[in-house]
Formats: structure tokens, C-alpha cells, sequence
């Protein structure tokens, strides 16, 4: 969003300039450590972080964005760091266009020792465009190394200053220091800023009296100039020593606990004495009131003549209104394919996009709000951003970028998103499954929605086997999914060859030397889950023949080899994404002439407060040896309190399932 005025330009700021850390020069010791000094397995560290957000005025708000990086490279492994890309937004008009202007890059090394100096070349500035509203510049940086020291700088010019570019502390790799400058207008754009992560940061904020100078760029009058007083705010943020940030299994988006900062606009006033002040999304009704008030949002909502005809043609033989609810889903699914857009606004009339058959998320799925209340249906729009973007935690607008829609039925609530072929009411993709959106139901009013899934998605996997006396064992498996993994079975092999599958399961199933006889079953009838059954043969993969005896893992390939927790502590929640439950059962025959010599004991464990259990039954008669594994999980989400707790179970889980039955023979 640009805020005009024709007639001002902003020349300087008559303040003391705020005070700011120097870079200094790369020393032989920097070049010479091999190690970091907190941090031994670090492959690389950044040493010197620095951004600053100042502003001019040329016809409008603009941003300037400086931003100055150190990275020392210690390991083959942190050469990527040296990979630099820099998104910028063009959109579709020059009044949207960002800049990206002054990039110069240096790599110093150290050779025979003496510090060399490597420079960035403009043909080594590549520009890429992956999408019609954004471009890469991309870096080639010359003569990089292991024990290299990489410096980058660069602007960006933007006039996008509603939502100011979001500052990372904490990076995949250590951070030694790391400091955030903002210099802005307080008398004219205030803004508000957003902190996460757990890091301490050493904050400054000064106040001070300052001035404008401007010049008219009126063309249909003669130029001026002069000033106009304002309070400039100082801020500075620095972090030091801070420890890499890890993937951890089961997080949904790590940089949601980054430790970083975001300032958006809170309010802006009008150039001059007497400009009027406009303030912004202080609350979320203010979120609410904007986004229903928008063209691309509440007015494409309320328009209905383009379906009516097609829709009263649908439902006219039910009244019933779950019938309804399906039978809109299921059209508006068929009617209008996904372009993998993730919006939350529109981009063209949707009287267009129903006639053209292609939408982006904001599209597609206002569409079937608006279809649903014209059917009579209780519905409404759900905002809220994907898994990658990020959880946004206070009012926003830019942390959206997604609407699915909501519709109430007899008190039940159905969740629908109608991008995918295969989702179903409350059964979305996991993008979406990001936490908490909001439900706007008017321009006054809007309420948190919890995303997360409230039933188990289920597998239930039944295998029945033959073991000769060569420990080669030959069976058959049928796995049914249920939910959310069908959703995902569905979307992944609905056009895969089944050669394809049968690769992707011998790479899943680590063990698995032959199958054959693969089929898939309803992947296309969305009213029954999905089933796989296929024919297997391992070969001594799972067994062991040492003398009269015979040793077997009875799991098999579903035998759960590794605890997925491994670090003594975690700071995040755990995310399973959804609630599931997986009951497996194994039914295998003996060679004739063996006895069963041992069998592991029965294992019942269960998490605090019931969020999760698991129980191993093992039974053995005289010829077949039968198990049942239930592994439940009952929440979506767990806090961090549990990791412990859940570490522990895991690590049962694997000693158990590893464990083997032993036949001697007769």
C-alpha cells in the first residue's frame, strides 16, 4: 500500500545520527578459525548481521532497506551459505516494483599467509523470475572455500510500507551478532513490532525532534522547497551469540520460533500540520473491517448471478442441506482446478474465474462460501497463512495468504477447501493445517478457528506370511487409510504409474526384495478409504538362521528402526499435524518341523493425561506366530512439556520392535 502526497520529497533527516556498529575489517584469526568457538559442529557461522530501515518520500512512502553480512565458511558442508539469493516484489505495475540496487559482494582467504580478496563481478548477478509478482537476484560469489569469509551488502527500495521486511536473529547456523536499526518518521508512520523466539535481545528506542526538507515535484507548477518538523524514532535491536536453530522432526514451520522481529504499520498521518492520522489493524475487527471492505474480498463474496442458474440446477432435487454442501463442494472441486496460488485476496472477477475454470485459493474457495449461502447454508470465510508462511499471533493482514471456507450445519462445523480433488469436509491438505486461522463473519466481527484436526486419520495394516527354513518369508500385505492419510495417498499416487509405487514402497520399506501383484483400490471414490494390497518376498532381510535356529524380527519392514528424538531437550511444540491411530497385525506361519522357542512380552505404554498410547501383543501357538501393534496419538499437537515423556516412548517403541522370536527346530 503507497500513502501520496504529489508535492513532497524527502531530502534528509536534520537529526544526529543514530549510533550504529561498525564493521570491521576480516583479520588473519578469522581466516584461520577452523572451529566455531561455541559451536564445534557448525559448518559455517554468520559473524556480522546487520540491517537498516530508513524512508524517504517521492510521491509517496518509500522504504530503504540496508542490510551488510559476514559468513565464515568452516566445512564442505557450509558452502551453501555462499549460495545467495534475494526475493524482491515487482507486481504488477512500477508503482508496486521494489528495487534491489548497490550488491557487492568480497571473499577473503588466506593464502601463504596474506589475506586476498576476491570480488563480485555484475555478470556473476543473475535475475530470476518464479512467479509474475517476484524475482530473485541470485549471487555467484568467486573463489569460495572451506575457511572462506563471505561479505555481502545490498538495497532494497520498497514502496511497501505497511509491512516492513522481517528481521531473523537466529539462522540455521550460529550467529555471533546480529543488529536491526530502524530510523522512521514517528509523526507520520508509527509502527508497531512483533517479536519471537527466546533469545534475549538488547533493545534501544530514542525519541528525537527533527526536520524534513522537501521539494514540490508538482509538473503543473512551479518547484518549492522546505521543511516540515517531525519526531524521528531510533530503535536499535542487537542479539548476540546466538545458537543455531534446528529442524527438529515434527515441527511444522521452524521459523515460527526463530527469534526475529516484524514491524507493521499501526498508524499514518498525512503530511503537514493539519494531515489527518489513519490508524491500522490495531484490532482484528479492524483486520475484519478491512479485509470485507476490500473489492478482491467482501465484494466478490456477495456477487452470486454467474452461478445462480448452474446451482439452482444442482439442488433442486434435495433440500437437504448436507446434500447441498456436497453437491456445491463437489462442483466448484471439479469445475475450477487450483493454479497453486496461495492468496487471500482475489486476482480477477470471479464471474471470470468460474467461466475460466482456474483460481487461486482465495478464489476458489470464496466461490463455494458464496455458493453455499446462496443454497441456504450457514457459511463463511476462513483467513489464515500455510504451514510455510508462518503462524501470524497478532492482528495482521500480510501474515494471511490463504481462505478456506466454513460452513454450519445443525451445530457442526464442516471445514472445506475445495483446491484439492480429494479433500473432503474437515479433511484438508496439510498447507493448511497450521494452526489457527480467524472466521470473519462480518466487517465488525471475526473469530480464532482452530485448523487443527480433531478425529485420528488411521491406518490399519494387515500382513499374513510364510517363513521357510532358509529365513526367506513370503506373504502378502493390505494397508486401508482413512482421512487425512487418504487425502495424502490420494494425492501423491492418483497419477503415479504403479511401477512408480512400487519404487516408492521398496524406498519406504527398507527390506522388501520383490513385489508383485500391486493394486490401489478407491482412489477415485472418495466415499470409501483407500486400500493397497500387494504381494512381498524377503530374503533373509528380517531373519536370521544360525545353526538349528531361526531368529525373526516379526514386524518386519514396519518396524520402527530410529527414535525420531534425539536432542536431550526441545524448546518447540510437537506436530503431528493430526491425530492418528495405527493398528497393524501380523500373522505369520512357522517351516514345518520348528518349535517357537521365545517370544518378546507384551508391552502396554501410555503418555501423561492420555495423549497417546501403545501396546505390543504378541501371541504363538504351535505353527504361527501373531501380532497386533496399536500406536495412538491423540492430539495434533503437543507441547513441549511432553518431549521427555514422548522420547521415551519412542525409544520403547524401537527396542521393542526390534526385538526377535526365536524357533529351534524340533
Amino acid at each position: 500500500m503507497r500513502f501520496t502526497n504529489f508535492c513532497i520529497f524527502l531530502i534528509c533527516v536534520t537529526v544526529s545520527t543514530i549510533a550504529q556498529t561498525d564493521l570491521k575489517k576480516v583479520t588473519i584469526n578469522d581466516l584461520k578459525q577452523a572451529v566455531h568457538p561455541t559451536d564445534s559442529t557448525a559448518s559455517a557461522a554468520v559473524l556480522f548481521d546487520q540491517g537498516e530501515i530508513s524512508f524517504e518520500f517521492t510521491d509517496g512512502w518509500n522504504y530503504i532497506f540496508n542490510k551488510t553480512s559476514r559468513i565464515k565458511i568452516y566445512t564442505k558442508d557450509g558452502l551453501n551459505q555462499a549460495d545467495i539469493t534475494i526475493p524482491f516484489y515487482v507486481g504488477n505495475s512500477n508503482s508496486d516494483e521494489e528495487r534491489v540496487i548497490n550488491i557487492k559482494g568480497y571473499v577473503y582467504n588466506l593464502e601463504d599467509g596474506k589475506i586476498t580478496r576476491d570480488k563480485i563481478r555484475n555478470r556473476n548477478i543473475y535475475e530470476e523470475e518464479p512467479s509474475e509478482l517476484w524475482h530473485l537476484k541470485k549471487l555467484a560469489l568467486p573463489n569460495v572455500q572451506e575457511g572462506s569469509v563471505i561479505e555481502i551488502s545490498y538495497t532494497i527500495k520498497s514502496p511497501h510500507v505497511t509491512s516492513l521486511p522481517k528481521w531473523t536473529f537466529q539462522k540455521e547456523i550460529p550467529v555471533d551478532f546480529s543488529e536491526f536499526i530502524l530510523v522512521s518518521p514517528a509523526t507520520y508512520l508509527a509502527y508497531r513490532g512483533y517479536f519471537r523466539g527466546k533469545h534475549s535481545l538488547e533493545k534501544n528506542t530514542d525519541i528525537q525532534d527533527g526536520e524534513f526538507y522537501y521539494r514540490s515535484s508538482n509538473n503543473t507548477g512551479p518547484s518549492n522547497s522546505g521543511k516540515i518538523a517531525s519526531k524521528i524514532n531510533f530503535t536499535t535491536i542487537i542479539a548476540k551469540n546466538v545458537p543455531k536453530i534446528t529442524g527438529e522432526n515434527y515441527v511444522n514451520n521452524v521459523s515460527n520460533y526463530q527469534t526475529s522481529v516484524k514491524y507493521e504499520i499501526a498508524s499514518v498521518k498525512s503530511l503537514g500540520q493539519t494531515g489527518k492520522r489513519k490508524n491500522f489493524n490495531q484490532t482484528w475487527q479492524d483486520v475484519s473491517k478491512v479485509i470485507m471492505k476490500s473489492d478482491d474480498f467482501g465484494k466478490e463474496l456477495s456477487k452470486t448471478k454467474y452461478y445462480e442458474d448452474d446451482i439452482d440446477a444442482l439442488i433442486s432435487s434435495t433440500s437437504n442441506q448436507l446434500n447441498r454442501l456436497m453437491l456445491i463442494f463437489n462442483h466448484v472441486k471439479s469445475k475450477i482446478k487450483w493454479n497453486n496460488k496461495n492468496r487471500l485476496f482475489c486476482s480477477d472477477k470471479l464471474k471470470r474465474i468460474y467461466k475460466n475454470g482456474e483460481g487461486n485459493s482465495a478464489e476458489i474457495n470464496l466461490m463455494l462460501t458464496s455458493m453455499l449461502k446462496y443454497a441456504g447454508i450457514e457459511a463463511y470465510p476462513v483467513v489464515s497463512s500455510t504451514i510455510a508462511k508462518g503462524i501470524p499471533f497478532s492482528p495482521t493482514i500480510s501474515g494471511f495468504n490463504y481462505v478456506t471456507s466454513l460452513a454450519i450445519i445443525d451445530n457442526k462445523t464442516y471445514h472445506l477447501d475445495a483446491t484439492e480433488p480429494y479433500s473432503a469436509p474437515n479433511v484438508l491438505p496439510k498447507r493448511v493445517l497450521n494452526w489457527i486461522g480467524r472466521i470473519i463473519y462480518s466487517e465488525e466481527q471475526s473469530e480464532q478457528f482452530d485448523l487443527m484436526p480433531k478425529s485420528p486419520s488411521k491406518i490399519n495394516t494387515n500382513l499374513t506370511g510364510i517363513l521357510k527354513d532358509n529365513g526367506v518369508l513370503q506373504g502378502q500385505v493390505r494397508e486401508v487409510f482413512y482421512e487425512n492419510y487418504a487425502l495424502g495417498y490420494r494425492t501423491s499416487r492418483s497419477n503415479m504409474p504403479l511401477e512408480k509405487q512400487v519404487e516408492r514402497l521398496k524406498e519406504n520399506y527398507e527390506g522388501i526384495d520383490d513385489v508383485s501383484n500391486y493394486t490401489n483400490k478407491y482412489i477415485k471414490d472418495l466415499s470409501k478409504p483407500v486400500m493397497r494390497s500387494y504381494k512381498f518376498k524377503t530374503t533373509n532381510s528380517f531373519s536370521d538362521v544360525i545353526g538349528d535356529k531361526i531368529y525373526i524380527t516379526p514386524m518386519l519392514f514396519f518396524k520402527t528402526s530410529e527414535n525420531p528424538f534425539k536432542d536431550k531437550t526441545r524448546n518447540y511444540p510437537i506436530d503431528f499435524t493430526y491425530p492418528r491411530s495405527l493398528r497393524q497385525t501380523f500373522n505369520i506361519s512357522i517351516p514345518d518341523g520348528y518349535t517357537i522357542d521365545y517370544v518378546p512380552e507384551k508391552k502396554v505404554i501410555g503418555l501423561p493425561n492420555k495423549i497417546g498410547t501403545y501396546q505390543y501383543l504378541v501371541m504363538a501357538s504351535e505353527d504361527k506366530i501373531q501380532l497386533t501393534v496399536i500406536f495412538n496419538i491423540n492430539a495434533s499437537i503437543l507441547p513441549s512439556e511432553y518431549y521427555e515423556s514422548l522420547k521415551e516412548l519412542y525409544q520403547s517403541i524401537v527396542d521393542k520392535e526390534n526385538e526377535k522370536i526365536v524357533l529351534s527346530k524340533v
